[in-house]
């Protein structure tokens, strides 16, 4: 029996043996047909970039164009690329080797050649490189890298040719091989069933052997209790009285069941001593009751005596307490439930939230697998719930893809950090908050349409840009203070008015004495304290300025007060206008007119102003000629109301030529008739001219 166990391990080693051998074999052929795929890839990336080099060379050479040198240059980086991974490759043959080594020195020569081509073109003109290009080296060059590419090429397709035959053979007898080790295997499993049955034989025998054994064990840790074949007590062991509270003397005599009032499967247990019964063993769960009336839950291993012939002359019970395993298990399963009833209603309670909460909310897992949609997502989707779930985002939704959801989904989980962005979708053109939140087990989503804010929040940016741009262009300069007046923005032209930059304002608290004259700075103050104390949102006045340069000019202060939603101060803009130019003309206006009035008040004739028909001046001369005073004509009388009245017409014939520019001035004589009635004629100069800004 050795020798033929020898001799199938024996077998089966070489069977093995061979096996993996040929396997080996396989596998070193599978190399050599990679190795020379490998070569014939590289040699014909090599000629495709030499062809691409000569192209790119020629069509240089032709057109002078730099265009032309883009497959020039792709070429070059291709060759320099392949030819260090064809340098690397083994290679067996030494015909092959110094081939290859000529293939990259033609290689060179020819990148040098092409190299020198193009460098003249550029440097010397067409007609040096056609007369290079005549000579016709380059293409014998290229040539010859075409006839020792092909050889090689040869080479190695006859490489592959013979070592693909190779690993077919050794695959086949690879494949006998593993045929022969089912065989062996199958038989090795037959004959280990049969060994395993005759052992399982031999262990029943002792089994029963060990139960006999057992019935004459009396001093075991467990109680033990023997019966005689009507079921009556005949052995009580110190572990039975601690068990159940009864002592020996009690029970000898008494039926177990009847004593311990037992609930279980009795009957099997009876089998055991009915001598008619092979049934000679039993295993179960009772349960038991204790003298004071508690219940025991028993583990009961019972085993027929048995005499020297077999013959069943008792029962033997060897007992072990279950009472606080149950008692355990039952509170587990107790507390189980209960957790599984807790479980349910946080569950309930979480998807109750999801649904209560406004958010578009989903949940995918790490393949990007729908496992959660509430029902505003749904909604917003436009699908049903069900028909998302475990399904994938990217193959329900391909269009999302190519919008910002797709990244910021793909970034949340390669960082594996909470993210809350807002993202444009160019499809329905809306705007999403989304809150992303990564897990090991997936990602969760919450998102909202934002489509209105955020296209208001553009909007307030597109006039913010504008007022901006008005700012920055409009005449007046623009200020805007904090609530301590420190400057906050200042303009362009707040620059040209003041001859400061923005720069050198910020921070100084010294505003007041560097703008304003000393004279106006008391009213400044109290315009501030105003606005701070008197609810005042708006303020005008017009203030003496210093400028960078110590100029002083006059400035009106267009002031506004901004307010929070509160309605607290949280700034002051203002709108500057020089107007210094304007009030020299004002004080030159009045001086003219100070000095006209002099004149005119001391005059010995008669003078007055007319304009839009009413008379705006008299001299205290006109006054006497005419007894009116200056406060009975003045806005308030017509020059022909003090006319004689046939002399009208041809006052106010006058008056409109002059006025239309007909004439600039004229002389005529006329009849006034003074307050008290008297005729008085008078000669008349009239001029057109310019009184308090206007024509008259």
């Amino acid at each position: 029996m050795q020798f033929i166990l020898g001799a199938i391990f024996l077998c089966l080693v070489y069977l093995i043996w061979a096996t993996f051998s040929n396997m080996a074999n396989a596998n070193k052929e599978s190399e050599n047909i990679k190795r020379a795929l490998n070569r014939l890839l590289r040699l014909e990336n090599i000629l495709v970039h030499i062809h691409s080099v000569e192209a790119g060379q020629t069509g240089f050479l032709i057109s002078s164009d730099e265009n032309f040198l883009d497959p020039y240059f792709k070429g070059v980086g291709g060759i320099k690329r392949d030819t260090p991974i064809l340098l690397s490759l083994p290679i067996k043959r030494e015909v092959n080797k110094k081939l290859t080594r000529d293939l990259v020195d033609m290689l060179t020569r020819k990148l040098v050649h092409s190299r020198d081509v193009i460098e003249t073109v550029r440097f010397n003109g067409f007609d040096s490189a056609m007369a290079m290009q005549e000579i016709k080296a380059g293409r014998m060059m290229l040539d010859s890298i075409n006839s020792v590419i092909l050889t090689l090429e040869k080479t190695d397709r006859e490489v592959l040719l013979v070592s693909n035959a190779s690993r077919v053979k050794f695959a086949t007898r690879t494949s006998w091989q593993l045929f022969f080790l089912a065989l062996f295997f199958i038989g090795i499993i037959g004959v280990s069933l049969y060994i395993i049955v005759d052992d399982f034989k031999k262990i029943f025998a002792a089994e029963r052997q060990l139960k006999f054994n057992a019935s004459v064990i009396r001093s075991i840790s467990d109680p033990v209790i023997t019966t005689d074949l009507d079921n009556k007590i005949s052995n009580w062991n110190s572990y039975a009285q601690a068990l159940y509270g009864y002592t020996e003397q009690e029970v000898l005599g008494t039926d177990v069941n009847t004593l311990l009032r037992t609930d279980g499967d009795t009957a099997a247990a009876a089998e055991i001593r009915n001598v008619n019964s092979i049934q000679d063993f039993w295993k179960g769960e009772v349960v038991h009751h204790h003298k004071n009336g508690n219940s025991l839950f028993a583990d009961v291993t019972a085993s027929a005596i048995l005499d020297e012939l077999g013959n069943k002359t008792g029962s033997v019970l060897v007992i072990r307490n279950n009472t606080e395993r149950r008692q355990a298990e039952r509170a587990l399963h107790k507390l189980t439930n209960t957790l599984e009833e807790e479980v349910k209603r946080k569950a309930a309670e979480l998807n109750s939230i999801f649904e209560r909460i406004t958010d578009a909310f989903i949940a995918l897992d790490n393949d990007w697998n729908y496992t959660y949609v509430n029902q505003k997502a749904a909604e917003l989707h436009r699908r049903e719930r069900e028909s998302l779930i475990g399904k994938n985002i990217w193959s329900e939704f391909p269009n999302v893809m190519g919008e910002g959801f797709y990244d910021a989904l793909h970034e949340a989980k390669a960082t594996n950090k909470a993210m809350r962005v807002q993202l444009y979708y160019s499809r329905t053109d809306s705007w999403f908050e989304d809150l992303i939140y990564p897990s090991p087990d997936g990602i969760s989503v919450y998102y909202h349409d934002i489509t209105e804010a955020k296209k208001a929040e553009i909007d307030l940016q597109q006039a913010h840009k504008k007022l901006s741009y008005h700012i920055d262009n409009t005449p007046m300069g623009f200020v805007e203070f904090d609530v301590h007046f420190n400057v906050k923005q200042w303009s362009n032209q707040a620059m040209q008015i003041f001859g400061y930059d923005e720069e050198e304002l910020h921070g100084r608290n010294d505003l007041l004495q560097l703008l304003v004259v000393e004279e106006d700075q008391p009213l400044v103050t109290s315009a501030i304290e105003s606005i701070r104390t008197q609810n005042i949102s708006r303020n005008v006045m017009q203030v003496r300025n210093r400028t960078r340069d110590g100029r002083i000019i006059y400035c009106n202060w267009y002031t506004s007060v901004l307010k929070n939603d509160d309605g607290r101060i949280n700034g002051i803009m203002s709108l500057v206008h020089d107007v210094t130019a304007r009030i020299k003309v004002q004080q030159e206006l009045e001086d003219a007119e100070l000095k006209f009035r002099s004149l005119v008040e001391q005059a010995m004739v008669g003078v007055y102003i007319l304009q839009h028909g009413k008379i705006t001046y008299i001299n205290p001369k006109l006054e006497e000629l005419t007894g009116y005073s200056s406060e009975e004509v003045v806005d308030k009388m017509d020059i022909t109301d003090v006319v004689f009245e046939e002399d009208r017409l041809k006052v106010k014939e006058n008056i409109a030529r002059r006025m239309e520019g007909q004439l600039n001035s004229l002389n005529y004589e006329l009849r006034i008739q003074k307050k008290n009635g008297e005729i008085i004629t008078a000669e008349v100069f009239g001029t057109i001219t310019q009184y308090q800004g206007e024509p008259a």
